[in-house]
């Protein structure tokens, strides 16, 4: 697996956040939630859902949402978190969702420790879009994982070793 890395610029998401993942269950329940209210976010696009999760000390989170084109009133029992524009890796997971912690296994145990790069807060998030299928082995979804580059990895370090060698 190897993610490319891209400048995602500054944005919003809104919608339902829910305290440690409990299971796929409570998730899909999430999700029907947020599809029967969707219509009271301003600026919404539908078009594209986002799983965020956040890692913190007390436990964990899980935001279903949708991003918006612009800030406007939260509806009631909604989040909003602004995400600041950042490098991200993303990577796909192909298959269903009861096999994506095998992708994320293979991103921070295989991939993120050799990269030059570590992950830079605590969260990433899933891109729902119009590969996504329910349930079937086809269905894609993209996985963004924010970085910063690994201090003493950069370019210069590089451009030294390979003086060495010659």
């Amino acid at each position: 697996m190897e993610p490319r890395i891209i400048s995602k610029p500054a944005f919003t998401v809104v919608g339902l956040l829910q305290d440690d993942q409990k299971d796929d269950a409570s998730i899909d329940e999430l999700w029907l939630r947020l599809g029967s209210r969707f219509h009271e976010i301003e600026g919404v696009n539908p078009d594209v859902g986002f799983g965020v999760h956040f890692s913190k000390d007390d436990g964990n989170q899980f935001l279903i949402g949708f991003s918006v084109q612009q800030n406007g009133p939260i509806p009631k029992g909604m989040t909003a978190i602004h995400f600041e524009a950042k490098e991200y890796a993303v990577f796909t997971h192909q298959g269903t969702l009861d096999r994506i912690d095998d992708t994320l296994s293979m991103f921070y145990c295989d991939w993120l420790p050799t990269s030059g790069y570590q992950q830079e807060g605590t969260y990433y998030f899933e891109v729902y879009d119009d590969r996504f299928v329910p349930n079937s082995p086809d269905s894609v979804i993209a996985i963004y994982v924010p970085l910063k580059q690994t201090a003493g990895f950069g370019i210069s370090e590089i451009a030294t070793s390979q003086r060495g060698r010659q």
